[in-house]
């Protein structure tokens, strides 16, 4: 991300379980992307505990009015998230 006002930060999404395969990775020809990962996953374990205290898991029964289990809501984005349940399988299923 060129132009950051925090330098050369970059903004990704990296799911946990990549992460973890990536920082397991001993080969000397990605030994820093190993390392990335490594400090990526100790900032990333305290941030998911703060959030689930913060932000309890929601029912897993569908709101009323959701069709499908798509809740819709007028003037906001419709999104479709799927949970691959840790498996390199896609899509996965639709949660």
């Amino acid at each position: 991300m060129t132009g950051s006002p925090h330098g050369s930060s970059r903004c990704t999404i990296v799911p946990p379980y990549l992460l973890v395969r990536l920082a397991r990775v001993d080969d000397p020809r990605l030994a820093a992307a190993a390392e990335a990962a490594r400090r990526s996953l100790m900032r990333d374990v305290p941030i998911r505990e703060l959030r689930a205290t913060a932000h309890p898991s929601p029912p897993s029964t569908p709101r009323p009015g959701a069709r499908g289990g798509v809740a819709r809501v007028r003037g906001r984005l419709d999104r479709a998230v799927s949970d691959a349940a840790g498996l390199e399988r896609l899509p996965g299923r639709l949660v």
